[in-house]
This record gives structure tokens, C-alpha cells and sequence, in this order.
């Protein structure tokens, strides 16, 4: 899951809705002040470290998910249990991570940014600007689900290899069949329904920020135009995430999908108020804006530099262009070298007559007189 930076009027500017509300006059502790340290707490992140070029948090919250897996895997032994959740959410960990850096690099190859990850409960959170166009958006957004498609395309491999094809299912309701022989195979065959988990869900998922409703958006841009993609890709998601969160209620209340429903369904109701915030401004400009996607970056945000493909061409360009002007540069430094023993043999001729002259000297005169025929 991808979270793109779509703060189009940072700073203050329109189409905002802000301003603080007073938790009463006095110095007591009131309700507003503890919401406020109860969000600074829950929005603290880790470094991890970074990673070409991308900087990598995990926020504290992630670390109730393996609590949660522990507490639904009652049916284990506790041993086992503690094993399996263990193992599951450093896969899950790791799958999400590569899927977020699929999304981060497909953005930089289409000439965008990325330079943030934050891991999360919920997934992971890839902050990319991609150029304002369908192209470098579906990039951006494809490359995601692409890296869990070649991870779990090698565990499926891997268990072919190992003789366990059948330890897995291509069932999406039914991915994990039975446990391997060996915890080689348990481990290659929860990496493959780590990843085809990851894959249906991004994709099922058709509401923001899963890629699923990316993937809605962009298409209907193709078909109409920016404004109009988000507006009726807004009202899809909300619409699949209300779906969602009664799947989740009847699901003996699963906790975690409800809250991916609930995150996805204010995700959309948000990009809608921004789009209805843009057309009660009356500034036509901004109007244009919205119906094209161009011109929404802020002020000080950099410009794009250009695609991989973009600079591959421009590099071979470069190259071309600098091995044509060194051909031209020893061309004309033969022609010079010529004309310079050509002044000197004349000179010889001059001086002691034709027939002093070599061989070497006649050839060079006559290959003198053949280039000024041809220039000629």
C-alpha cells in the first residue's frame, strides 16, 4: 500500500480547513491536551535506517501486530504459537518493506521522489511525489504489487523445487494448504501466502490509499479527467469500504480488517473534500488544476528529474555526440598533419626538383590531390 503525498496546499494555503479548538481557559490538564500527547505518543517513529536514499521508520503501534497474531493463533500450542508469530510477522514485515520500496523506486524511475517509509500496523506508507500524468502514476503504483508478485512467484518456485508444490493453494481463500515436512518448506510456503495475501489484498481493496483505488483512479483519468477520476474514485472507495467493515463485523469482528475499512473509508472522504473545497473556492485556476492534476505541487517543491528511460537516452546522446566530435577533432588533425607535409614537399620539390622524392612523398602527394578532387 502506497500513502502519496497529496497535501496539495501545504502551508496554510486553500483549500484547508483548519484552526484549533480551546480545551478551556486555565492551566488544568483538559480533554484536548490529553488527545493531543495521546496522538505525539502513538505518532512516534524509529529509524531503521536508509536505504538508497530512503529514510525508514517503523512507528511504535507496528509492534502491537505481533501481539495481535499471538492472540489469534489460540488453536497452537504456546510454543508454536510464539514460533509462527514470530516468523509471520518478520515475513510480513519484510514483504510490506520491498512492496513499499517497489512503489518508492517506480516513483524515482518515472522522474518523481520518494524518499520516505513509515511502517505501521496498517501496512506500510511509501511518501512519493510522481510526476501529475496516468503513466508515471500506474508506474508508481503497479511497481508495489509487482514485487510481491516475483516473491511469491520464487517461493512457488522454490517449493516446486523442493518437491512441496502441494503444501500451497493459487486459492486466495485457501493459500496455505499444510504444514511442509521440514520448517524450510513452513517458512517458503508462508512467504508465498504472505505475498499472495499482500497481492489480493492491495488490489480487492478498491478505496484509497490501497493500490486497488490507485489503480481505479488512474484509469478512469485515462478515460476522463483528473478531477473526475478522484471524484467518482472517492465515492468507489467509500462505497467498498462500508462493504468492507460489515465483512469485518460479521468476520467475528475482525479487528484489524474493520480498521483498514474505517482508515480507507476518512482516506476517500478526505480526497473528497478537497475536490468540493476546490470547486467552492471560484478560483478558476485552482478549478483547472483539479481537472488536469498539473500545478498542484507546492511552491518550494522541486521540480521532477527526468525518468530512467529519459536518462539513458540523454546519457547515450552524450555519448554519441562525444564520440562524433572526437572523430571530427582527429580528421582534423590528419587534414592538418597533411597539409603540413604537403608544404614541406612542395617546398622539397622546389628546392631539389621532382626527382628527389621517395615513394612515401610521391603517395602522399597524390592522396593530397585525390581529397581536393573530391572536395572538389
Amino acid at each position: 500500500m502506497a500513502w502519496e503525498d497529496r497535501d496539495y496546499y501545504r502551508g496554510g494555503g486553500r483549500g484547508r480547513s483548519g484552526g484549533s479548538s480551546g480545551g478551556g481557559a486555565g492551566g488544568g490538564l483538559g480533554g484536548g491536551d490529553v488527545l493531543r500527547r495521546l496522538n505525539a505518543f502513538f505518532s512516534r517513529t524509529l529509524p531503521i535506517g536508509t536505504y538508497l536514499g530512503i529514510s525508514v521508520r517503523v512507528n511504535i503501534l507496528f509492534f502491537l501486530l505481533p501481539l495481535y497474531f499471538f492472540l489469534t493463533l489460540k488453536w497452537l500450542p504456546p510454543a508454536m504459537r510464539l514460533q509462527y508469530t514470530v516468523q509471520f510477522t518478520a515475513l510480513l514485515f519484510l514483504s510490506v518493506l520491498l512492496h513499499e520500496f517497489g512503489h518508492a523506486l517506480g516513483c524515482r524511475s518515472v522522474g518523481g521522489e520518494a524518499d520516505r517509509i513509515l511502517m505501521w500496523p496498517l501496512g506500510g506508507l511509501a511518501y512519493v511525489s510522481p510526476p501529475r500524468r496516468p503513466w508515471p502514476q500506474f508506474v508508481t503504483v503497479a511497481c508495489g504489487p509487482l514485487v510481491n508478485v516475483a516473491l511469491a512467484g520464487a517461493a512457488l518456485a522454490a517449493l516446486a523445487a523442493m518437491g512441496q508444490f502441494d503444501a500451497v493453494s493459487l486459492n486466495p481463500l485457501s493459500m496455505w494448504v499444510s504444514r511442509g515436512p521440514s520448517r524450510l518448506v513452513d517458512l517458503v510456503a508462508q512467504l508465498y501466502a504472505v505475498n499472495y495475501a499482500l497481492l489480493c489484498f492491495n488490489l480487492a481493496l478498491v478505496f484509497y490509499p490501497f493500490d486497488g483505488g490507485r489503480l481505479v483512479q488512474i484509469g478512469l483519468w485515462k478515460l476522463t479527467d483528473y478531477r473526475t477520476s478522484m471524484l467518482w474514485a472517492t465515492r468507489v472507495g467509500m462505497a467498498g469500504a462500508v462493504l468492507v467493515a460489515l465483512f469485518a463485523i460479521v468476520d467475528h469482528l475482525n479487528v484489524l480488517l474493520l480498521s483498514i475499512a474505517v482508515m480507507g473509508f476518512v482516506a476517500c472522504y478526505q480526497q473528497g473534500k478537497m475536490l468540493r473545497y476546490a470547486e467552492l473556492d471560484g478560483d478558476a485556476t485552482a478549478g483547472e488544476q483539479w481537472k488536469t492534476g498539473e500545478g498542484l505541487f507546492a511552491p518550494d517543491e522541486p521540480a521532477a528529474r527526468p525518468g530512467a528511460l529519459a536518462r539513458w537516452q540523454s546519457r547515450r546522446r552524450a555519448k554519441r555526440q562525444t564520440r562524433a566530435e572526437r572523430k571530427r577533432q582527429k580528421e582534423r588533425q590528419k587534414e592538418a598533419a597533411l597539409l603540413a607535409e604537403v608544404d614541406r614537399i612542395l617546398a622539397k620539390v622546389k628546392e631539389r626538383g621532382l626527382q628527389s622524392l621517395s615513394e612515401r612523398e610521391k603517395k602522399t602527394l597524390q592522396e593530397a590531390t585525390d581529397r581536393q578532387k573530391r572536395a572538389g
